[in-house]
C-alpha cells in the first residue's frame, strides 16, 4: 500500500456523492456526505467519534502469488467481515485499493481500539478459498478519534493513516492508536503515536 512508503494526506477533495463501491458495497472515500454528517452532528451534541483505517498487509504479494482474481475475494471478504462485525449505525468506506475506513459514531478511543482489535482478529481467522488456494489475511489498522473543538474530519483520517503506518513498520498485523494534540493559535494538529499493545508480527 502506499502508505508503506510514508503517511500521506488523504483527498478527500471528490465531490461525488452517494457512490458506492459495487465490487465490495462500501462507501468510496470521495462520497464525503454521508460521513461528514456523522461529523458535524457529533461536534454539535459533543459526542465522540472515532475512525479506524486499515490495510491489508503484504496486498501486493497476494495479488502476484495468487492472482488479481483472488485479490477481489479477499477484499470481498474483508468488507463482508467488517459488516458483520459493525454496528448499523457505522459507516464503512473503500478508501483506495486495499485501504477501508470505518467511521464509529458515539464511540470512544478506548471503544474504537477494541472494536479495531475484534476486527483484526475476525479477519486474521478468515481462509478465502480461491482458484489457486486458501488465502489467509491480515490487516493493519490506525485509530483516531475526534478530539477537541478545533478536530477536523481530515486530521483524524491523518492521525489515522499515520498510526497505521507504525503500525505496518512495526511488524503489521496489529492495531496502533495515534492521538491529537492542538498546538498555539492555528498552527498545526500534531500526532502522537500510542503503541499498543494488540496483534503479532507476522
Amino acid at each position: 500500500a502506499g502508505c508503506e512508503s510514508g503517511p500521506k494526506v488523504p483527498d478527500w477533495s471528490i465531490n461525488a456523492i452517494g457512490h458506492v463501491d459495487r465490487f465490495t458495497e462500501a462507501w468510496l472515500k470521495g462520497d464525503q456526505r454521508v460521513a461528514r454528517r456523522e461529523f458535524d452532528l457529533a461536534r454539535r451534541y459533543h459526542k465522540p467519534l472515532s475512525l479506524l483505517l486499515m490495510d491489508v498487509d503484504h496486498f501486493k504479494t497476494v495479488n502476484d502469488t495468487y492472482g488479481h482474481a483472488a485479490g477481489d475475494l479477499v477484499l470481498m471478504r474483508l468488507s463482508d467481515v467488517c459488516r458483520v462485525n459493525l454496528r448499523s449505525v457505522d459507516l464503512l468506506g473503500r478508501f483506495g485499493g486495499e485501504e477501508f475506513v470505518c467511521l464509529l459514531p458515539e464511540t470512544h478511543g478506548e471503544q474504537a481500539l477494541v472494536v479495531a482489535e475484534r476486527l483484526r482478529q475476525a479477519l486474521a481467522a478468515q481462509v478465502v478459498e480461491a482458484d489457486t488456494g486458501d488465502i489467509r489475511f491480515t490487516v493493519s489498522v490506525g485509530v483516531a478519534e475526534a478530539e477537541g473543538d478545533d478536530a477536523s474530519l481530515e486530521e483524524m483520517l491523518r492521525v489515522a493513516d499515520a498510526a497505521m503506518y507504525v503500525a505496518k513498520k512495526t511488524g503489521r498485523n496489529r492495531v496502533v492508536a495515534g492521538m491529537m494534540w492542538l498546538k498555539m493559535g492555528n498552527h498545526s494538529i500534531g500526532t502522537a503515536m500510542r503503541m499498543i499493545q494488540y496483534g503479532d508480527a507476522d
